[in-house]
């Protein structure tokens, strides 16, 4: 089970690494109003979104190929 201070970490990993990469403002305006187990959930769904899309990406770049 994770603590709060895992919470902590995660968010300010997520943080550090999505800001930087996309420099998105609505991230970031979520990030200041809502509380920290709100911003660890958005984050983790926002990456398995982000994954899910790469793997979509990825199917439909192996079915042109076979086809």
């Amino acid at each position: 089970m994770l603590t709060s201070s895992d919470h902590m970490t995660d968010l300010s990993n997520a943080r550090n690494s999505r800001s930087v990469v996309t420099g998105d403002p609505q991230l970031k305006k979520l990030m200041t109003s809502y509380g920290v187990d709100q911003q660890v959930k958005y984050l983790h769904l926002q990456a398995e979104v982000e994954s899910l899309w790469q793997q979509q990406q990825l199917l439909k770049q192996q079915r042109l190929v076979l086809h």
